[in-house]
């Protein structure tokens, strides 16, 4: 649970202190469920301060306590053929094309694995907070993807007059003859990600891998390796960009 007893204790000696608080403490642990717009919860006495609240004449705005959501919760499905482990904040996504793992510790989440889910909850939404469970859901879709399809990315040299070639070595590419020039414009491959140069078309490589981030980040270098520098972009397009992406 990512909040603090302190502030369950500032809000019930607000609204509702003719209540113990670690009583009432209690009870938003164990007995409180989110219905679809507000807050419930079966405990009579705090059900009562609850609706008494919201059934007030008065023209005063309701507390924020009678209007905040409890929880926002996403669901990610679990293909058969995958195998998801999660230790505290820490996901493991094992398929056919490998294993991939991922920590998300800097963020205030609880994950629930159930038989063919994940379960990814924030408790008091409110803001960019709202938004999370689903980037997250993002990240662990994707890790789903890396693991049973993969990610392939084609980049192609666009150039005027003078042609590029590339070089694939253990670990590096390479992109020679960019603009004309003699320097080498060489750029480190991350670990987990293949890149292939294809025979016929020499301005052509293809980068694959499991992490799309990682496989993205490697295009992304190859890219600014061949920047264009002290010209006008909008006249010298030489360079390398990305022309196709997808799953294998």
């Amino acid at each position: 649970m990512y909040f603090s007893q302190l502030f369950a204790q500032d809000i019930f000696a607000i609204y509702l202190p003719e209540f113990p608080i670690l009583a009432i403490y209690e009870w938003f642990l164990e007995s409180w469920w989110c219905g679809t717009t507000f807050i419930q919860c079966p405990a009579v006495h705090v059900q009562r301060q609850y609706t008494q609240c919201l059934q007030t004449q008065s023209e005063e705005p309701l507390p924020f306590f009678c209007k905040m959501h409890l929880k926002n919760t996403v669901s990610v499905h679990i293909p058969a053929e995958v195998t998801l482990t999660v230790n505290k904040q820490e996901i493991t996504v094992k398929g056919p094309r490998g294993e991939l793992k991922r920590n998300f510790d800097m963020v205030p989440l609880d994950l629930l694995k159930t038989a063919d889910a994940l379960q990814i909850t924030v408790w008091f939404p409110r803001g960019k907070l709202n938004a999370m469970p689903r980037t997250i859901a993002s990240h662990i879709t994707n890790m789903i993807t890396g693991v049973t399809k993969g990610f392939y990315f084609v980049m192609k040299a666009a150039h005027a007059h003078f042609p590029m070639e590339f070089v694939v070595k253990t670990g590096l590419v390479e992109v020679r003859n960019y603009i004309g020039q003699k320097e080498v414009h060489t750029t480190e491959i991350l670990p987990g990600v293949t890149v292939t140069a294809d025979k016929e078309k020499k301005n052509e490589i293809k980068v694959t891998g499991n992490d799309i981030e990682a496989v993205s980040y490697t295009c992304a270098k190859i890219h600014q390796s061949c920047r264009i520098h002290n010209k006008d972009i909008r006249k010298f397009l030489d360079g390398v960009y990305v022309a196709e992406r997808g799953t294998l």
